[in-house]
């Protein structure tokens, strides 16, 4: 779980000072034998004190390496965003496992928009290997309704 509370100030007067709020949390729950079902649940959320605006720039969006990834980085933009993951991930051999996945995420301009219809879908599938206290590679291809995306990821365990 990871929560971020942040203050950009407009050094140039350009009345574009705001708030961002970020909450992410993902739950895994093992089935058997290494299978292992993965929800991830998060909002981003943007606030302009008084006349202030947010620049878009520093929107919060869904698409791009983080967020539901079948999209390009911040094809949907606006004040808020809601997503969500779940992954199912399965062993292959003793080092690699594969996964399939499905995201999810809408954004949103007011906390009175927030409904369940309108919602970005993708999914796909993808393979992780790792060397024991060592080296994680994960590779994921993903589609939405625009296009499809393959991401990779390197990352260290220790």
């Amino acid at each position: 779980t990871m929560a971020r509370l942040g203050y950009s100030q407009s050094l140039n007067g350009a009345a574009l000072s705001h708030v961002s709020l970020t909450a992410v949390t993902e739950q895994f729950h093992e089935l058997f034998y290494r299978r292992t079902l993965s929800v991830r649940l998060g909002t981003d959320w943007r606030f302009a004190p008084g006349s202030n605006a947010v620049p878009f720039y520093d929107l919060a969006s869904v698409g791009g390496e983080l967020f539901v990834r079948g999209f390009q980085r911040g094809r949907f933009r606006d004040r808020g965003s809601a997503f969500t993951t779940v992954t199912y991930r399965f062993p292959v051999a003793r080092f690699l496992d594969a996964s399939l996945l499905y995201e999810t995420g809408r954004t949103f301009h007011r906390l009175d928009d927030i409904s369940l219809r309108d919602w970005h879908p993708a999914f796909g599938g993808g393979f992780r290997t790792w060397v024991p206290r060592g080296i994680v590679f994960e590779l994921n291809v993903i589609r939405s309704s625009e296009e499809a995306r393959v991401h990779f990821s390197f990352d260290t365990v220790f």
